[in-house]
């Protein structure tokens, strides 16, 4: 229970990064998705994440950052903190690579990624609807680091829903 408990902690800390800017550019993205864990090995697992993306620039004119929680249906928790980066590709569709750290509390699943330290990798890919809400397709990948031996790590594809603030409150 120590575990989940420092795991919600983490996330909320970062949820809580200070935004810079106009009403506007304070809204950002909560994000819901759905996926398949483990996705090119076995066992197979449901997974789901829950995301916040606030819109602030962190550094570069394009960096933001983002906190989330996953969890698979064999009850594995991550709770992580990163930076993205959006680059359009036109008028709808919008490219997402991104990039985080975060604790890893193994559940009741034999596929164990050895470490609580866990780094996250993903690359995304959106549409953009007229209201600015995203329905995008993401591959993400999970690891060590090599900080603990084994370093099995996991794949992760996902269907998110970007919903703005905006159409939230």
């Amino acid at each position: 229970m120590t575990k989940y408990l420092l795991a919600l902690t983490l996330f909320f800390l970062a949820c809580i990064h200070p935004t810079p800017g106009n009403a506007k550019d304070r809204m950002g993205f909560l994000s819901f998705s759905l996926g398949m864990y483990n996705t090119l090995d076995r066992p197979k697992m449901l997974n789901t994440r829950l995301e916040y993306r606030p819109e602030s620039i962190v550094f570069f004119k394009k960096l933001k950052p983002w906190a989330g929680l996953e969890l698979n249906s064999e009850l594995s928790l991550w709770a992580g903190a990163g930076m993205l980066a959006d680059f359009d590709l036109g008028r709808h569709f919008i490219l997402t690579p991104s990039f985080g750290a975060g604790y890893y509390a193994r559940g009741r699943s034999r596929h164990d990624l050895s470490f609580p330290l866990e780094f996250r990798s993903q690359l995304e890919l959106a549409y953009q609807f007229k209201n600015r809400s995203r329905l995008a397709l993401a591959f993400s990948h999970t690891s060590n680091a090599s900080l603990g031996r084994p370093n099995p790590g996991e794949e992760v594809l996902s269907l998110y829903y970007h919903v703005p603030f905006g159409l939230l409150f």
